[in-house]
């Protein structure tokens, strides 16, 4: 009975990335004629994914973006689609999005995804203990959508939507409990305000200016969740332009949870974003502050490079 009610769950959000897809071949098809930000007013890119990270090993997949405009918007709109599979056979496969219409007034941006991937976790707080593994395959759906307010200044709802289930739950070094909230897995689904202040010169390749986005969201049974908790955050970056290619940022970054939040949903330090050199899930609490820098420069042709050092707890 269970198992039926996953795969019908799974075949609706695989309808709704199919659904997105047709969206945006459709505007591939009809409009082709501005040449404002991008030589053509739909830009498609294929482009084989290779990577290795100590969370997946050596990683292989394909991804594509689409690149367009929508009505009189300056700004560009993309879709990005991407599968991955791993030698710790992990799967990945996502779509995130940022989409700009009526003219700039409104934004959305989000991602829909399935993930099949073996997790490291050290225990909850900023003293990691051992390192132990869970195998977790969720759908992943998070959904923003702003209206502008000022000429910066937009506001909005954000929707977040997971569906953990673990296949494979490592409990034999101390760091999981039957007591640690979350253990069986289960559904959130939360909702709830948030705003942006955005001064960059650019959505892409930001050069100067500064970002500050922030806000709070509550997961109730009302809304299907299996928990109860609420959530906040903060995010605050700045850009500085050195020269024709050279770019210089930082990032200030603040998020609390209250409340029955499972270990799964916790913030974390780790991963691809949130200080890049540790596992992701390496550190992980209620409440997470920390700092990133980054220096990038153009290399040659299309490459360019990262320099970054961050510090949080």
């Amino acid at each position: 009975m269970s198992e039926n009610r996953y795969i019908s769950r799974d075949s609706a959000l695989w309808a709704i990335i199919f659904i997105f897809i047709g969206i945006a071949q459709n505007t591939c098809a009809q409009d082709s004629l501005s040449q404002d930000i991008i030589p053509k007013r739909v830009k498609f890119t294929v482009l084989p994914v290779v990577y290795s990270t100590p969370e997946t090993s050596l990683a292989l997949g394909a991804g594509a973006s689409l690149a367009f405009k929508l009505d009189s918007s300056a700004e560009t709109s993309t879709f990005q689609i991407g599968g991955v599979y791993t030698f710790r056979q992990q799967l990945l496969t996502y779509l995130p999005f940022r989409l700009f219409f009526g003219a700039d007034k409104y934004r959305a941006k989000g991602e829909i995804g399935y993930y099949d991937f073996i997790y490291e976790y050290y225990g909850i707080g900023d003293n990691p203990g051992n390192q132990s593994f869970y195998t977790a395959n969720f759908p992943k759906v998070e959904v923003g959508i702003y209206k502008r307010f000022k000429k910066y200044l937009f506001l909005g709802l954000i929707w977040r939507y997971n569906d953990y289930r673990f296949s494979d739950l490592d409990q034999n070094d101390g760091n999981f409990t039957p007591a640690t909230l979350g253990i069986e897995g289960g559904r959130i689904s939360s909702l709830g305000p948030t705003f942006q202040w955005d001064k960059r010169d650019g959505q892409y390749w930001t050069k100067k200016g500064f970002y500050l986005e922030g806000g709070i969201s509550f997961a109730t049974q009302f809304l299907a969740s299996n928990y109860e908790y609420g959530r906040y955050y903060l995010d605050f970056r700045k850009f500085y332009s050195l020269g024709e290619s050279r770019i210089l940022g930082y990032q200030l970054y603040h998020q609390g949870n209250w409340g029955n939040s499972p270990f799964f949903d916790l913030p974390i330090i780790g991963g691809s974003k949130l200080l890049r050199s540790y596992y992701q899930g390496y550190l992980r609490d209620k409440l997470l502050l920390l700092g990133q820098i980054e220096y990038r420069d153009h290399l040659v042709w299309k490459f360019s490079y990262t320099l970054f050092a961050g510090i949080g707890t």
